[in-house]
């Protein structure tokens, strides 16, 4: 193989079971969109449920008939908006919408309404991120008119934090509490209007770890089931294990003499003798050009820079300094490799992003290979 990434479903168990006990036992709705963060989410999806995720959530309509395909039974969240022609190809199979206008509502009470059909829905309140959703001031109208839909069902409600553990947002994780007040007002709005038990949740990764006001019906954690961190107080909370590796080949080793060039743009010039190896990924493979500049790859436990521009499908890194290098050879991308490691928080730092970026990158002809669970 080319390249291919690694999971280890038993730090997912692991990781699983440290977002639990963190939040006191509650139940747990596990984020699987964008492919579980990279890891693969048909797979994933169901590992988790196993494990005892009592319910999944996803982004798109896809990706939720993707896991049902995969006969998964458990309610699905769709968390993101749906286009409204794609309510009538998806109804009637237990997944939960996240609505915010009345444009969503009457759509979706329309078409199960023609359907047959009786879905569940929760309000999606915007008490900060300014996505998406509806205001707290609105949120009573419009719970008024999902209780005036025969064709629909008020579960609950939800609300989503822009900066619980955000370095650049010092004051984020109190802005979080005040969030938490506005969802709660809502629920005590649901409440008054005769829903029973609403079911309230906002806990994302950082708010599992670090704003305990947010553990209410059940908390909704994300990266950190995979052993990534968007911020930096989250992982001193909770320690999560990396789950996914991503390993590569190098096709060939070749000596290069000074005023010789390597890459696009011929942009790296050879200064002394070195000897260079070609590995096998590039960003077809979503190992992407922003790692280059400063970045590199483990062979032998040892870190060999990245030169040149990465390429579609390679890219070429210093190997002067380890004896005995040749094609075959396999070198780690991410993950550990005799004590030294690299992980996807490292890459996120060469390409300023999030590292949940970077694992979400990893594009489908990169093969995932499970071990473990």
């Amino acid at each position: 193989m080319r390249n291919r990434v690694i999971v280890d479903l038993d730090a997912v168990r692991e990781n699983l079971s440290l977002v639990r006990e963190r939040a006191g036992g509650r139940p747990v709705l596990a984020v699987a969109k964008a492919n579980a963060y990279g890891l693969g989410a048909p797979r994933i999806a169901r590992f988790l449920v196993r494990a005892g995720c009592e319910r999944l959530a996803v982004a798109t309509p896809e990706e939720a008939l993707t896991l049902r395909g995969a006969g998964l039974r458990v309610p699905i969240h769709i968390l993101a908006g749906v286009p409204c022609a794609d309510y009538a190809r998806i109804l009637g199979e237990d997944f939960v919408f996240t609505l915010g206008s009345a444009l969503e509502i009457d759509t979706l009470s329309a078409a199960a309404s023609r359907a047959g059909s009786r879905e569940t829905v929760h309000l999606e309140v915007d008490t900060g991120m300014g996505r998406s959703g509806c205001r707290p001031d609105e949120a009573p109208g419009l719970i008024a008119r999902v209780l005036g839909s025969p064709a629909l069902v008020l579960e609950g409600a939800m609300t989503h934090f822009p900066s619980a553990d955000d370095a650049e947002d010092p004051e984020g994780a109190g802005f979080a509490r005040e969030q938490v007040n506005g969802l709660m007002a809502v629920g005590r709005a649901m409440a008054a209007a005769g829903v029973e038990s609403p079911l309230l949740h906002a806990a994302n990764s950082a708010g599992v770890a670090l704003i305990d006001e947010s553990l209410l019906s059940f908390v909704r954690p994300g990266g950190v089931l995979y052993g990534l961190f968007a911020g930096p107080r989250t992982c001193g909370v909770i320690s999560a294990r990396p789950a996914l590796e991503w390993r590569a080949t190098i096709s060939q080793v070749r000596d290069f003499t000074p005023g010789q060039t390597v890459g696009y743009g011929r942009s790296f010039i050879v200064s002394e003798p070195m000897r260079i190896a070609t590995v096998a990924v590039g960003y077809g493979d979503g190992y992407a050009r922003a790692y280059g500049p400063g970045g590199a790859v483990l062979v032998r436990g040892r870190r060999a820079r990245i030169v040149g521009r990465i390429s579609m499908d390679s890219t070429t890194v210093d190997v002067s300094a380890i004896q005995g290098v040749a094609p075959g050879e396999e070198v780690v991308l991410i993950g550990r490799s005799e004590g030294e490691e690299i992980r996807a928080e490292d890459l996120a730092a060469l390409a300023g992003c999030s590292p949940y970026e970077v694992t979400c990158r990893i594009t489908q002809r990169v093969p995932r290979l499970y071990r473990g669970g």
